[in-house]
């Protein structure tokens, strides 16, 4: 029988995901055991992100509390620049990557996200609200959805992505994080979010990793 995607409530979808995510618990450490750069970036996700993510080679995945929960947030970027920005958020001189599971936009079916999300973007694009863009884009065959807005005096850069779980569709938020005293980011500090949506590609082996990976959670 053919899978289809349940579109859920924002709500709902956070409730189904707790009992759907029993696999997925928060890490104690930052060290995880596997040959597989984005399984460090996102551990213990029991639909992975199969993909090779268009960052530097020196991000890596921390958290302020030393705990990686997608259920909170986690956040790429090189390890002092990381520990520095926690300690103080001031001292944030380049740009970084801030990841967590999205707890109100869902994936609808294999390339797309609810339909009343997409309308909603779109008016918001003929309305010509400043500082307002968005774009659909695709790493493989996960959807993505980006936008540029302003809030609150600064231009925001977010992403969801769908993760091709039709049980939940759940998706992840991916958030640029700049120097707070800017209202946008330069053009050499906006090629990290370039980067992670046009060069980021699914890996060829995917669907084994996605395999193998759930049948090792215990």
């Amino acid at each position: 029988m053919k899978r289809i995607f349940i579109i859920l409530g924002s709500f709902f979808a956070c409730v189904l995901a707790i009992y759907i995510f029993t696999g997925m618990t928060p890490k104690d450490t930052q060290e995880t055991k596997n040959n597989l750069r984005i399984l460090d970036l996102l551990p213990n996700l029991l639909s992975p992100l199969a993909v090779d993510p268009g960052i530097l080679a020196d991000f890596i995945s921390l958290s302020p509390n030393g705990t990686l929960d997608l259920y909170d947030c986690i956040f790429w970027g090189p390890k002092d620049v990381l520990k520095a920005y926690f300690e103080d958020p001031a001292s944030l001189k380049v740009p970084i990557l801030r990841v967590n599971l999205s707890a109100n936009i869902v994936q609808a079916g294999p390339n797309s996200f609810h339909n009343g999300f997409i309308e909603h973007l779109k008016k918001m694009e003929e309305e010509k609200i400043k500082g307002f863009a968005y774009i659909e884009t695709q790493w493989g065959d996960y959807p993505v959805v980006a936008i540029r807005h302003l809030w609150e005096g600064q231009l925001n850069f977010v992403a969801w992505v769908g993760l091709n779980d039709p049980a939940t569709g759940l998706t992840l938020l991916f958030d640029l994080v700049y120097p707070i005293e800017k209202w946008q980011p330069n053009k050499e500090e906006r090629k990290l979010w370039e980067n992670l949506l046009t060069k980021t590609t699914q890996l060829t082996d995917g669907d084994h990793m996605v395999k193998t990976y759930r049948k090792d959670i215990p």
